[in-house]
């Protein structure tokens, strides 16, 4: 069975209480005066008219409301919607009617629900459902100017579903999301107290673009710390897990918004604060655990002592001593720390955040801070290919996930290894500075 919609029956109690009460005398404002004159005229939009804006709000009102009723029936009816086929047809139908000077197309949950039910048998049906509309608005203009303002309005707000209800919801969202929170509050009492309810429902709408600009000028950033030893390796944020000590050689550093013009100073000031974090971090394999192998730095001075590649067998314990560079002497080598910055979240960069990529390179590597970016995309890539980026900066410091990231700071900070070998029925424990591809 169709369900009849509530507010005919509630149209029809009114219009009988105001005739036989006789309302109007009693201070209680009725319409007065309906219907519609089906004249062909273009719409007519002076500079100082505030037409175009209340039609875009309406506009906008309209679809918006529809969209959203429609999406809550479709999770009922387990079903799914066209939002481009419902563009179109509401401009199929606003069009010729505003040629007409006819209102635009409206929506509403007992309307809707109401097709809904009729469309189970017949598209015919559809026609009989608005039959009594166009009925009354062509034919009962005498009638329906005898309803009154407040039962209009008291079916306007009961159109809106579970409008009472939603206020728990806020109340949730609170909790935590505090801006979706504050756009429906303020989306609510702008459209309620404003004047002028279209500048209203444009407001309601100019605030959650707004948020959403002030999130992405300050988006939110962490640290992240290594989950497990073993591999497959996880990362997560820092502080909430059991995992690597915070006090490292090597921090990882992640930004969760594009860098453009709005945000790349917070990205500057937070990778400062990441590397103030890191500096003076004492690197793995230096200290008393390891004091022997401060001992090699000495060959650059006595190359005859010990040659090249030589192995001198003591207690069963071979030093395999492997050519490597000098070290600088304005850089202190007893403290080496890296950034590793997750690009996986950068979806997407400006000149500007190319700039200042190139500037914080620079910049750390002044503080004796290696660089290092992860899991770049291919259209960051892209761009910092055509920004001019790796005519400044090596390719040797991107690696395209985070673990090989994490891998080549370990190497950097402890190039020395162990490996156990058999020989006969000893254990050779060998110690080399030579590049490893395992884990300590």
């Amino acid at each position: 069975p169709v369900t009849p919609p509530f507010q005919l029956a509630v149209m029809l109690a009114s219009i009988a209480l105001s005739y036989t009460l006789d309302l109007p005398a009693h201070g209680i404002e009725v319409l007065e005066k309906t219907g519609f004159d089906l004249h062909l005229s273009f719409p007519s939009l002076r500079p100082s008219s505030d037409h175009l804006l209340d039609g875009i709000s309406i506009a906008l009102l309209g679809v918006c409301l529809h969209i959203r009723i429609a999406k809550t029936i479709a999770i009922e009816k387990m079903h799914t919607i066209d939002r481009k086929q419902e563009l179109l047809s509401f401009a199929s139908f606003s069009f010729p009617l505003a040629l007409f000077g006819l209102p635009p197309v409206g929506s509403a949950h007992g309307k809707s629900q109401l097709n809904v039910e009729t469309a189970r048998f017949s598209l015919v049906a559809n026609i009989f459902a608005i039959g009594w509309i166009i009925i009354f608005t062509s034919f009962g203009g005498t009638i329906l100017a005898k309803i009154p303002y407040c039962v209009i309005a008291a079916l306007a707000l009961t159109s809106f579903p579970g409008l009472m209800g939603e206020w728990r919801m806020v109340k949730r969202l609170s909790e935590f999301a505090r801006v979706d929170a504050s756009i429906w509050t303020v989306s609510f009492l702008l459209s309620l107290l404003c004047p002028n309810s279209c500048k209203g429902f444009l407001l309601a709408a100019v605030y959650p673009l707004l948020t959403i600009v002030l999130r992405v000028q300050r988006p939110s950033s962490d640290v992240l710390t290594r989950l497990s030893i073993d591999a497959p390796v996880y990362f997560a944020e820092e502080g909430n897990y059991e995992a690597d000590p915070t006090e490292t050689p090597a921090k990882v550093y992640r930004f969760n918004a594009p860098l453009l013009f709005p945000n790349c100073d917070q990205f500057r000031r937070e990778i400062n604060e990441c590397a103030k974090t890191i500096k003076g971090a004492m690197a793995l394999g230096i200290g008393t655990r390891t004091a022997s192998m401060r001992s090699q730095l000495e060959i650059f001075d006595k190359k005859d002592s010990i040659k090249t590649n030589s192995r001198l067998n003591l207690a069963n314990i071979v030093i395999n001593q492997e050519p490597c560079t000098p070290p600088n002497p304005s850089v202190d080598n007893s403290l080496v720390r890296v950034l590793i910055i997750d690009c996986s979240t950068l979806t997407d960069i400006d000149s500007y955040g190319v700039d200042t990529l190139i500037d914080i390179y620079f910049e750390l590597q002044e503080q004796s801070i290696r660089v290092i970016f992860a899991a770049l995309s291919v259209r960051v890539r892209s761009i910092l290919a055509s920004g001019g980026f790796f005519s400044r900066v090596s390719r040797g410091c991107l690696y395209p996930t985070l673990t090989d990231a994490h891998t080549a700071a370990r190497h950097a900070i402890l190039p020395i290894h162990m490996s156990v070998s058999m020989n006969g029925c000893r254990d050779i424990i060998a110690l080399s500075t030579a590049t490893s591809n395992h884990e300590l």
